[in-house]
């Protein structure tokens, strides 16, 4: 038998109480030992209260809400009988409500279960475990009859538990005001679930046997109806999977609005308010760091960009907010629905998970099996912060200056200083890797150390005045052979030629940095990798995979990550290695792993990758990141391959640089490999749109010559003589655009037209980006088509 985990003594009963045999049959479901878990009935875990059915049918009145704090520039109210709040900016008098704008109530057309959505200040689903393993239901505090309790008002705001009998569920609930910035959380140690409604067993002797701690065999029961009863009791046993707090707060309807949604999808994309979209259904459903691994199996995952940042907007005229997810979010969603979706109204909220699906596989080679959720919940508190702009900054602008000021107030982040007069391009250089030979591979050398030294010695006199390297496939093996590091391939030159390479280089100012992807997946067994012992886990206990070039490599533990860059530190010392360039190992994956020797959960996982980064910079003095989530950003000097596009949703309207704007002034960055690029016209202009440092990926070797390697032959246009001219180009036009704006806000960035935008620095200096064919023209001065124009300090050519 299983049995629900233990419970305190409460009362003057003893909590436990005896299992209920499940021996019955309902809807024709028959419920055994076999298949479902038996449930415990305890004091702590049985609900009494008889609940009575929601007759809320309408938003909460304004003559209902009581002040409940004060700041000096917010004031909260709340309404005691829902729950709900509202808080008054007094920069500008606008309202802010935890639930949509009433103004347009009577024209929201939707009937049934998602018009109390609207209304609820919770939503959540759940799992019955001992019903339907793998079916996830949606309801509402109103539509199940929720109640307010242990209501009181505390420093700065409030606390209440959503009590909702009929589920079973106690959601704590605290709500705080602080400086411009109105604050919510679920506190996880007093939530809670699992809860048994007895409130349906009319029995009043079995009731109080129950309560008394009495053992019950529901089998014996002769009066069927009250079977029946105990049955349909135990089997109403919900776990919960998500919580959505407050979901429609800032939620408006199109009419006469100009507004959008910020969501952060790739660098930033806009859905506008529109009342006329025709019949696009889909909304905006994605993870915070992307998909967890260790829940993957055997699942559709998702094709749009990973959110890097746990960030969110929501503007409506010039009122707006920012919402910032503080703790928790390893374990959310963020979701943005507009108007027509599933409702009259555009939204945009934070789902919060609690349990995730995952695939249970029956036999060892995993063909059989089912989808089931998992037992234990996600224990940790999830807080999400909503910033009020005031109204000369409502607006994607203003949002992206407060995500910045969040970084230096509390991230740790201080304004670049010290930097050169040129800007530094970055430069990735192609070690070498395998190809396949008729009895074995081969090892084919795209850059030796040598020959790395005469790319740059070339680019440099070429007029490239500034750079900063990454040696890519370096290790052992080369490129595509996971899990080796140390010595440099001998073929390059070996750990001799790799530190005479940095020292050339650091002779003519230039930073080198070793890229440390091998640590993430291994399928050479090198290293001290044991698969069996090292790999990273799913739920069921099976290894985790990943296709790479040549085939297939196992990933790699955080904590074993973290132990082989400890162990590695001095051999990368010994060459005089800047820093090392992070990629799937640290900062972009982010997995649960359920490895027993080396067990971390996802956001411990989060806290391991940013010790590993950390230490790495804290002993070589720098770390760079590859698309990597902001959770890396206190801990590196540049983020590299940032996304410069979104993911094609057709209900996304624009895509901006929410990302850039942020990061601007405080971390360099760069976009995607300008020669790799599907259209590098479009690639160079975004750059320049987004203040980005220009990138190239180099290969001494001709690239015919790699077109056969495992994995090199992905990059498909590196040689660097074919390039240099190109090169020189952009350099000299991205350092004299960006040279002394490297440690300037982004201040502000708008369409001036349909494929015309401008970017303002806070020295004054402004970019303009046509994308058009054809010239633009305005306040007398004039955009060539396909090119920008630079206006130096705000003035007027």
């Amino acid at each position: 038998m299983t049995y629900l985990r233990k419970y305190r003594r409460i009362g003057v009963k003893a909590a436990v109480i005896a299992l209920i045999l499940l021996i019955v049959y309902t809807q024709g479901d028959a419920l055994t030992p076999d298949d479902h878990a038996l449930k415990a009935l305890t004091m702590e875990n049985t609900v009494l209260e008889k609940s009575v059915k929601s007759k809320v049918s309408s938003l909460p009145g304004d003559e209902q809400f009581e002040i409940a704090a004060e700041s000096s520039l917010l004031q909260l109210k709340v309404d005691r009988s829902t729950g709900h709040f509202i808080v008054l900016d007094k920069r500008s008098g606008q309202l802010f409500r935890s639930y949509p704008d009433p103004e347009h109530w009577q024209s929201e057309t939707i009937k049934g279960i998602w018009r109390q959505h609207l209304m609820s200040p919770v939503m959540y689903s759940y799992v019955q475990l001992d019903i339907r393993k793998d079916l996830e239901k949606e309801s509402d505090f109103i539509a199940d009859s929720g109640r307010i309790k242990d209501f009181k008002l505390i420093e700065n705001g409030f606390r209440l538990t959503f009590d909702i009998p009929e589920r079973g569920f106690e959601i704590p609930v605290q709500v705080v005001i602080e400086h411009d910035y109105v604050a919510t959380t679920i506190v996880d140690d007093h939530l809670v679930e699992r809860k048994v409604n007895l409130a349906g067993i009319k029995n009043e002797s079995l009731k109080q046997s129950l309560i008394a701690g009495d053992s019950v065999d529901i089998a014996a029961i002769e009066d069927e109806k009250l079977k029946d009863s105990v049955t349909k009791a135990v089997r109403m046993i919900s776990s919960l999977v998500s919580i959505r707090l407050y979901p429609f707060l800032g939620a408006e309807q199109s009419v006469g609005q100009d507004g959008y949604l910020m969501i952060p999808d790739g660098p930033g994309a806009l859905i506008r308010f529109n009342p006329n979209r025709g019949n696009v259904k889909d909304y905006y459903d994605e993870r915070i760091y992307g998909e967890d691994m260790a829940f993957s199996y055997n699942k559709q995952l998702s094709q749009r960009a990973a959110i890097t940042a746990p960030v969110f907007g929501i503007k409506s005229g010039d009122k707006a907010f920012l919402a910032q997810v503080i703790e928790g979010e390893a374990y959310a969603r963020i979701l943005a629905a507009p108007s027509g979706s599933l409702s009259a109204y555009n939204w945009a909220t934070v789902a919060q998970l609690y349990r995730s699906s995952f695939y249970q596989p029956t036999s060892t080679d995993r063909e059989e099996g089912f989808t089931t959720f998992t037992e234990d919940r996600f224990r940790y508190d999830r807080v999400t912060r909503y910033y009020l702009l005031d109204p000369e900054h409502a607006d994607y602008s203003g949002m992206a200056e407060r995500y910045r000021t969040y970084w230096i107030e509390e991230g740790g982040m201080e304004r670049l200083q010290d930097l050169p007069d040129n800007i530094p391009m970055q430069i990735s250089l192609l070690g070498g890797g395998p190809e396949k030979g008729f009895l074995r591979e081969n090892y084919v050398p795209a850059t030796t150390t040598e020959q790395a030294k005469r790319v740059i010695d070339e680019l440099v006199t070429a007029g490239i005045k500034n750079m900063s390297v990454n040696y890519i496939g370096w290790e052992a093996g080369g490129y595509g052979k996971y899990g080796r590091s140390f010595p440099v391939a001998g073929e390059l030159g070996g750990n001799i030629g790799m530190a005479s390479f940095i020292a050339h280089a650091h002779s003519r100012g230039i930073s080198v940095y070793l890229e440390s992807e091998s640590y993430a997946f291994n399928n050479t067994g090198k290293g001290g990798f044991d698969r069996r012992r090292d790999g990273l886990r799913d739920l069921a206990g099976s290894i985790i995979a990943v296709n790479v070039p040549g085939g297939e490599a196992t990933l790699v533990s955080s904590r074993f990550i973290e132990g082989r860059v400890r162990s590695d530190m001095e051999m990368f010392k010994a060459l005089g290695a800047d820093g090392l360039a992070f990629d799937n190992d640290n900062g972009r994956l982010l997995n649960s792993d359920f490895n027993k020797k080396h067990a971390a959960d996802r956001e411990e996982a989060k806290q391991i990758q940013q010790a590993t980064i950390q230490y790495a910079g804290q002993n070589l003095g720098h770390a760079k990141a590859r698309q990597a989530n902001l959770y890396a950003l206190p801990f590196v000097d540049h983020l590299s391959d940032i996304a410069q596009n979104y993911s094609y949703d057709l209900f996304v309207d624009e895509t901006i640089p929410f990302i850039p704007m942020t990061l601007h002034g405080l971390v360099s960055y760069s976009g995607e490999y300008a020669n790799l690029s599907d259209d590098d016209t479009t690639s160079f202009l975004r750059g320049m749109e987004y203040g980005m440092l220009p990138s190239f990926v180099l290969s001494y070797a001709k690239s015919q010559a790699l077109l056969n390697t495992i994995g090199l032959n992905g990059f498909y246009s590196t040689n660097y003589q074919d390039w240099r001219q190109e090169m020189v180009a952009q350099y000299e036009q991205f350092n004299e655009a960006l040279s002394d704006v490297q440690n300037e806000w982004i201040v502000r960035h708008r369409t001036l037209a349909e494929g015309v935008k401008e970017t303002t620095y806070s020295n004054g200096k402004r970019i303009i980006v046509n994308y058009n064919n054809e010239p633009y023209s305005m306040d007398r001065m004039t955009v060539q088509g396909v090119s920008y124009l630079v206006i130096e300090g705000g003035r007027l050519p």
